[in-house]
């Protein structure tokens, strides 16, 4: 039985079929999505067939479209066209679909000019990802410590860390939210560096009304399986409006191209496939809806939790938090984190280690330095299940299982 003729038994479809047929039987797939086993935890940290059990229909109309495409040019333009809409969203004139964000944030950096022993500055917390792109694309990571505000880049001491081989800042937009980005605007141009924006966890994320990652040269985003807008499995998109940069990304990813930053990046080619832009359209259109859940579930967090002795998340501008996850600070994480375990709710701690810990990045000038706020940050954050698997009620459960926690002060003194 040949692998064609396997893959229509799965789908029920006779190999005689007519062109044009339906693929895909939407109600048997609803069915199947509607009555999937509950999962073990009171409440669950994430739910990721969630956000497409919560965007159904428009995923099964993209997935249509998608299966429906018959040659290389309706895919290439299908693609291509995700990419384009992308970018315009973001007010920016280009967008190149990527394997991941990684590869979309190494591709940029390359694009930007970076060479083997330029330096280039990033935070010291971070998701790893930030880092090995840097060593990617033949670059030193240069680690500069988070603001004692917050999960950001502190752009006081990006001075301090400058030198003659600087050649640009990585701005990361964590947990689905951003800090005054004019700072970090201001250095670079004042310094001639670039400014690129490490924009995987910021999908809708705005700053006084202007999305994340249009501030800078270029940005890089990520449609991993965990993010807000998600493929299924991986992707990203690299966007700017800048043409030149565009059109050495577009070298850097096709294999058709004769480029020569593939080779000095030891990269890979690496498209965004059909399967997973279906994915993302299906959940870019149900975006506001997703967005407006999420913001009820912190608001319901931030009224719960105010009374107690934690670091809240609070955005510093309307709209500068699109909630991706709900990460506070105490300094009784392991005991409060342990409590909530035992009461079947998932929370999670430990996540994104200071990148000079990691082996990866211990041979680098300046691992050895001190980090006292990412060190703190790593230490004493928790974060809350939040997502459109939960509902307020559940929220309120987990505030409810704070309250318990802190209830008895005596261990605490």
């Amino acid at each position: 039985m040949s692998l064609v003729t396997e893959a229509l038994r799965m789908l029920r479809i006779p190999p005689s079929a007519p062109r044009g047929i339906r693929i895909l039987d939407a109600k048997r797939w609803k069915w199947r999505l509607d009555t999937r086993a509950s999962l073990a935890a009171k409440v669950p940290f994430s739910d990721y067939s969630a956000s497409y059990r919560f965007s159904q229909e428009e995923l099964f109309s993209e997935l249509e479209r998608a299966f429906a495409l018959r040659t290389d040019r309706e895919i290439w333009e299908y693609l291509e066209s995700f990419a384009a809409d992308y970018a315009r969203s973001l007010g920016l004139a280009h967008g190149v679909g990527t394997s991941s964000g990684t590869t979309a944030l190494t591709f940029a950096l390359l694009a930007l000019g970076v060479e083997p022993g330029d330096e280039v500055l990033i935070p010291s917390y971070t998701f790893v990802a930030t880092g090995l792109a840097v060593r990617n694309a033949g670059a030193v990571p240069i680690f500069v410590d988070l603001s004692a505000s917050g999960p950001h880049l502190d752009p006081g001491q990006l001075a301090l860390k400058r030198g003659p081989r600087t050649k640009g800042v990585v701005a990361v937009h964590l947990f689905g939210g951003m800090s005054d980005p004019e700072p970090l605007v201001h250095f670079c141009r004042s310094e001639g560096l670039f400014l690129l924006e490490d924009a995987c966890q910021a999908h809708a994320l705005r700053w006084k009304g202007r999305p994340a990652g249009s501030f800078g040269d270029a940005a890089a985003f990520s449609f991993g399986h965990t993010k807000l807008v998600s493929g299924l499995g991986n992707g990203g998109i690299f966007v700017t409006s800048d043409e030149e940069y565009r059109r050495r990304v577009r070298l850097m990813r096709d294999p058709e191209g004769a480029s020569p930053w593939v080779i000095k990046g030891g990269r890979t080619p690496g498209y965004l496939d059909p399967l997973q832009v279906a994915c993302v359209r299906a959940q870019a259109a149900s975006l506001d809806r997703i967005l407006a859940h999420r913001s009820e579930l912190a608001e319901v967090y931030a009224r719960g939790l105010a009374e107690f002795p934690l670091a809240l998340p609070r955005p510093e501008s309307p709209g500068a938090h699109t909630w991706w996850w709900y990460v506070i600070r105490t300094r009784h994480r392991d005991a409060l984190a342990t409590f909530l375990m035992g009461r079947g709710i998932e929370a999670r701690v430990k996540f994104f280690e200071p990148l000079p810990r990691l082996s990866a990045f211990r041979d680098l000038p300046g691992s050895a330095d001190a980090y006292p706020n990412s060190e703190s940050f790593w230490n004493e954050a928790v974060a809350l299940p939040i997502g459109i698997h939960l509902d307020p009620s559940d929220v309120q459960c987990v505030v409810e299982a704070v309250k318990a926690f802190f209830a008895d002060r005596t261990s605490f003194r």
